[in-house]
């Protein structure tokens, strides 16, 4: 207890002590005893009455050593090498090798390719129907019946109006049944105008013939008639069977070669008129043979054809045949014939019309059966015939150059066309009697 009590006090005196002076304390190295060193402060001063001291020596402190904090390295990331970019080395720019420059041929201007100016000029046909009428009749004795049926059941001369027509009869054969007859084949026949008499012997019916008096008036179909059917042989009174119009002729029947005839015949003095400019000429054949029996020596339809282009074609319209015949292949009509003097089949003179049907359709023209019981479209069909065709296209005689052709009416209208190689197509009929000219180049 006394050393704790010493202890206590020891530590009571150091506390005082401590709280003067500063104080520098240091544990014993191994009794645990506290060593105390008093140490006075600087500048204090002594206690009253206490002797001044000498002032210890200041021990020269020795420095703690600070300790040198370790830098903290900092880290730092390591700063990537750039991989150099590859600087592209330029190629080189290629220097173009100047390529020389071609001195221009000079190129010729084509010298323009000569042309020729041509033009032509078509006419319409004009309106004007004319037709020069001539039957043709078989009067052998095969057609004795068949004529006079024909002649009563031909119509009328009326279903021509509308037309300017004249009409001319003409035997198809000139061998006299008699042999008294001295009349040239290919002459017109003088017409039997019974019960008057005309001065001179009319040959051309054109218009009704009046007597000089005026008492009657005998028509046109009266003088056709009995001028078709051999009324010679009662009239006038005492007139012989065939010594009147038209004579009794014996076969073979030549319509083809007595047309040839008239036409080479046509300035006679009783064919003269009969062949009228501007005129179609409509032969019309009445036979039941054909064209010389169709034996050797036969009129061929290009011969009359050929003998009317060369004689009138370039004064009439044309010419458009029509026919009553037996039609080829028509069996039934072909052994209606017979003689009526004898009443069997006459043979060799009736036969199918195989020339005479060649010549009709090579005209444009068409035939009607003789064992029709009416022929009135013989005539009827004759205007509709004849009427001229309208012009709606022409032929240039050379093929014009593109784009160079002109088309000109005389009226003064303008018409569309087409022109394809050297035919120049209308878009409208030319109106009848209209003058076209067509112009044009060629090489």
């Amino acid at each position: 207890m006394k050393r704790v009590a010493q202890s206590i006090l020891s530590l009571s005196v150091i506390s005082a002590l401590a709280a003067c002076a500063p104080t520098n304390f240091t544990a014993g190295p191994t009794s645990g005893a506290v060593s105390l060193q008093v140490v006075p402060a600087p500048n204090a001063q002594p206690p009253p009455g206490a002797e001044p001291t000498a002032p210890p020596a200041t021990p020269t402190p020795t420095p703690t050593p600070t300790a040198t904090p370790s830098p903290t390295p900092v880290v730092v990331p390591p700063t990537a090498t750039p991989t150099p970019t590859p600087t592209a080395t330029p190629s080189p720019t290629p220097v173009a090798t100047p390529i020389p420059t071609a001195t221009p041929t000079a190129t010729p201007t084509p010298s323009p390719t000569p042309t020729v100016a041509m033009a032509q000029t078509f006419t319409a046909p004009s309106a004007n129907n004319k037709a020069d009428i001539l039957f043709v009749v078989d009067t052998t004795p095969t057609m004795y019946v068949s004529i006079i049926r024909f002649a009563n059941a031909l119509g009328s001369v009326a279903s021509l109006s509308g037309i300017d027509f004249q009409i001319g009869v003409l035997n198809a054969t000139m061998n006299s049944y008699d042999g008294s007859l001295n009349v040239p084949l290919g002459e017109l026949m003088g017409m039997n105008t019974f019960p008057i008499e005309v001065s001179p012997t009319l040959g051309i019916l054109s218009k009704n013939v009046n007597d000089p008096l005026n008492n009657y008036v005998v028509s046109d179909d009266w003088i056709l008639s009995q001028n078709l059917s051999f009324s010679g042989s009662t009239a006038p009174p005492g007139g012989a069977f065939c010594t009147q119009q038209p004579y009794c002729t014996i076969g073979p029947a030549q319509p083809l070669k007595a047309i040839t005839a008239m036409i080479a015949n046509k300035s006679d003095a009783k064919n003269a008129n009969f062949f009228r400019a501007g005129s179609v000429f409509v032969p019309i054949i009445v036979t039941a043979s054909d064209e010389n029996g169709g034996g050797p020596g036969a009129t061929q339809p290009s011969s009359v054809i050929s003998a009317f282009n060369s004689s009138l074609g370039s004064t009439m319209r044309g010419m458009k045949a029509f026919s009553v015949l037996v039609e080829p292949g028509d069996s039934s009509c072909l052994s209606s014939f017979s003689n009526p003097f004898i009443g069997t089949p006459v043979g060799g003179d009736q036969m199918y019309g195989q020339l005479l049907n060649q010549f009709v359709t090579a005209t444009g023209g068409s035939s009607t059966s003789i064992c029709s019981s009416s022929f009135s479209s013989v005539l009827s069909q004759i205007p509709t015939g004849i009427s001229p065709a309208p012009l709606t296209s022409v032929t240039l005689s050379q093929a014009p150059l593109t784009g160079t052709v002109k088309v000109t009416l005389s009226s003064g209208a303008l018409i569309g066309y087409t022109v394809s190689g050297t035919q120049v197509t209308f878009n409208s009929p030319i109106p009848p009697g209209t003058s076209v000219t067509v112009s044009y180049l060629v090489p």
